[in-house]
Order: C-alpha cells, then sequence, then structure tokens
C-alpha cells in the first residue's frame, strides 16, 4: 500500500466507522454494539428454526449436491486438504531457502500456483453456500447489522422494523448499499502490512492497553483483527530467535518461520522424551555400548524416533541401509561410513606421530 492508502486506512479503523458513497451521497456504517450482534444471532436461529421443512440445501449435504448437479468432483475436498498441507510444506521450504535465491524464486512460484488452485476450489464452494439454509440465514444476519447501522446526516437511513422478504423501493437502495460496502472488504494482507507500518505502531507503542476508547467487545472486527496482528509481530521481534526484518516483512516467509519453530518446539519435546527413556537404561551398559537403540515409547512411532536425527544422520542411515540390502549380512566395520571414520582415525595417528 501507498503512504496515502495506509493514512486512510488507519484512520477509518481507528474511527472506527466506515464514510463511503452511493450516487454523490455520503453514508456512514457505525460499529455494531455487543447487544446487536446478539439480536443478529436470534435471527439466524430463527431462520433456520422456520425454514428447517422447506426445500433448502443443508450445508452437511452441500458437497454431495455439488457432485450431484458436475460442479464438484467426489475428491475435490481431499484435494484442498492436500492443497492447504502443500501450502504449509512449501513455506517451511521457502524459510530454508532464503540463502538459495534459485529455490526460494521456485517456492515463491509454487505456493502462489498451489494458492491459486485452493482458491478456485474454496470459491465454487463459498459461492454453493449461498443456496443452503445456513448460506442464507447467514447472509440475513449480516443484512441485519448492516440494516441497523447505516446512517445518513447523523441519522439511521432505516429506522423502521427490519424485514429481509421487503420488496420495496427501500430495499432495493439497501441492497446497493451492502454491494458498495462490501467493496471496501480488508484483506488479510493489508491489515497485516498496516500492523507493521510505523504510522500505526506510533499509536501502539504510545498506549498498548487503550489504543481504542472503548472495551474490547464494542471494537469493530477490523480494530480486534489489527491488534491480533500487532501483537504477533510483537512477539516475533521479542522471541530470541528473532528473524530479520525480511522475513518478517514477507507474510510467506514469516509463516515458514512459525512452521518452523513449531517443528524445532515439537521435535525438541520428542527429543525429551527420548532422552529420559535413554537415561532410565542401565548407565553401565550404555557406557559399554558402541550403539544404542531406543525402543519406541507407547505414544511414540518408530517415524517419530527417526525424525530425530538430523538431515546428515537420516542421509547415514540410509546409506546404511542400501549397503546392507545389497551386500545382505555386513560386519560393521564393513559399513562405507565405519570405513571412513577408521581412515580419518588412522590419518590423524599419523599426523600425530610426525609431531
Amino acid at each position: 500500500m501507498t503512504n496515502e492508502q495506509i493514512d486512510l486506512l488507519l484512520n477509518r479503523i481507528l474511527s472506527g466507522n466506515l464514510i463511503f458513497f452511493y450516487n454523490d451521497e455520503e453514508y456512514e456504517l457505525r460499529c455494531p454494539t455487543p447487544k446487536l450482534k446478539y439480536q443478529s444471532c436470534i435471527v439466524y436461529d430463527q431462520i433456520l428454526s422456520d425454514e428447517k421443512y422447506n426445500t433448502w440445501i443443508k450445508a452437511e449435504h452441500m458437497s454431495r449436491m455439488m457432485i450431484t448437479l458436475g460442479l464438484w468432483d467426489k475428491d475435490s475436498d481431499k484435494m484442498i486438504t492436500s492443497l492447504e498441507k502443500k501450502i504449509e510444506d512449501l513455506k517451511l521450504k521457502l524459510y530454508e531457502s532464503l540463502k538459495r535465491p534459485d529455490l526460494f524464486k521456485i517456492n515463491k512460484r509454487a505456493i502462489k500456483d498451489s494458492r491459486t488452485s485452493l482458491n478456485k476450489l474454496n470459491n465454487i464452494k463459498v459461492n454453493f453456500r449461498n443456496n443452503t439454509l445456513e448460506g442464507y440465514a447467514e447472509s440475513i444476519k449480516s443484512e441485519y447489522i448492516i440494516y441497523h447501522t447505516i446512517y445518513k446526516d447523523n441519522e439511521r437511513l432505516f429506522p423502521q422494523p427490519f424485514s429481509h422478504k421487503d420488496n420495496s423501493v427501500s430495499y432495493s437502495l439497501f441492497n446497493n448499499l451492502v454491494q458498495e460496502i462490501y467493496k471496501h472488504s480488508t484483506s488479510m494482507e493489508d491489515m497485516k502490512e498496516l500492523a507493521r507500518t510505523g504510522q500505526w505502531r506510533a499509536y501502539w507503542n504510545c498506549s498498548k492497553e487503550n489504543i481504542f476508547p472503548k472495551t474490547a467487545t464494542e471494537w469493530t472486527d477490523d480494530q480486534r483483527l489489527l491488534v491480533s496482528f500487532t501483537r504477533m509481530y510483537d512477539n516475533v521481534h521479542e522471541h530470541p530467535e528473532c528473524p530479520d526484518e525480511a522475513v518478517i516483512n514477507d507474510d510467506d516467509v514469516l509463516d515458514g518461520w512459525f512452521i518452523y519453530q513449531k517443528k524445532k518446539r515439537e521435535r525438541e519435546k520428542k527429543e525429551n522424551k527420548s532422552n529420559k527413556s535413554f537415561q532410565s537404561g542401565s548407565s553401565r551398559n550404555m557406557a559399554r555400548a558402541q550403539e544404542v537403540f531406543l525402543t519406541p515409547n507407547s505414544d511414540q512411532s518408530p517415524e517419530e524416533i527417526m525424525n530425530l536425527n538430523d538431515m546428515s544422520g537420516k542421509m547415514k542411515i540410509r546409506d546404511r541401509t542400501n549397503f546392507i540390502k545389497s551386500k545382505g549380512e555386513v560386519k560393521e566395520a564393513e559399513l562405507p561410513d565405519v570405513q571412513i571414520e577408521l581412515a580419518n582415525q588412522r590419518a590423524e595417528m599419523m599426523r600425530s606421530r610426525k609431531r
């Protein structure tokens, strides 16, 4: 965003209201009260109750109906899960390839392509959800809040009771205003960028606990989201392994850093658990042993124990396994990595003698 766009978005969020124009006239969308939100939930439940015996598609049957209509494939839901996992894995690879510009670029492109495929599938589901009973009830719930919070000339534009079945001119105007309001929706990317800007942080650093005049229960969705992202960045900066600013400023790379830190914590937790098992054995017997094998605990799989090894350890195990498969039964001294180690030891002994 440009500085002007940042300034506009920031002041809009600080005000708690949205000023917009339709047919050259000014309107204002104000923040709903907790009571109004509660009332909208009651409206939602009433619609579900009133319409449950009508010919609506239920959300739980949505995928099956989409398949019947040829809008969805039987494996599409699995594809969404697979793409989400793929993007997570690619974000980790993106972070790990920071010092490899060529690989970094490939991972960036792969994330973009996977996200495009994921968004395409999700958009199909979102658009079809509008045809379900739950989707219909959600739209009425949103309209109920907007209907009661649109102002013009400092007065409510629609003071009459809300009715989603009203086909009068006023309801036509309302629909047009709703479409105009949706045009001002803020993306997650823009909200994260705003949370990193100096303009916002100048306010944040002055008063983190009382950044907005009302209690958190009365904040707008944008205000809560902005504070949430800002605290997230604060936690990143306070982390003992805080990444570079270039990482923090790139959403995908920072996500990769989060995933890396999460996997690191999980690995350390498993290592600590394995160390306890290790230490519970006979120290005397282990002191004599050249190799020690861990038996998985009831909550540990062989794969989890294998993942305690770093990349070098995994490669060593792989090479040993392949060598044994090709030779059959072998002695330890015949293993390639052992041969290399013995050669290194002999070379070190020769160097010591020359000294």
